[in-house]
């Protein structure tokens, strides 16, 4: 399985990447430090080649998750179909959480620290 992590901390990217490996260190993880540079990845690779995860924080500079779930809907119509996207974000907002239900391309919306429960959901497809 392929994951995809997003998120401009460094920490954030490596604590969630050990604890992908604690529950199951057969998955392909690859992290991105921002929205650019996980867009540009994804466009370079074809359907069959799409991540089965992606876990995107909200809060970045120059492109924030917002913007990478408008450019992913708008440029990868078959993105949704092929991966489960989920926000995974330290915003404590209502609105945030409400915003995420407008976004087809989103499964679910994730506080962290990441729940050990939830994120193991999201491998599975549980959520």
């Amino acid at each position: 399985m392929k994951v995809f992590l997003v998120d401009d901390d460094h920490v954030s990217n490596f604590l969630l990447g050990s604890l992908l490996n604690k529950l199951d260190n057969n998955l392909d993880i690859s992290t991105f430090l921002s929205a650019h540079e996980v867009l540009e990845k994804i466009n370079s690779l074809s359907e069959a080649e799409y991540p089965d995860v992606l876990f995107v924080d909200l809060s970045m500079p120059i492109m924030d998750g917002w913007e990478l779930l408008d450019e992913l809907a708008q440029h990868q119509p078959d993105f949704r179909n092929k991966c489960r996207v989920y926000i995974l974000s330290s915003s404590i907002r209502k609105a945030d959480k409400d915003r995420s239900k407008a976004y087809p391309l989103v499964v679910d919306f994730l506080q962290k620290p990441a729940n050990p429960d939830e994120i193991l959901n999201a491998l599975q497809g549980d959520s």
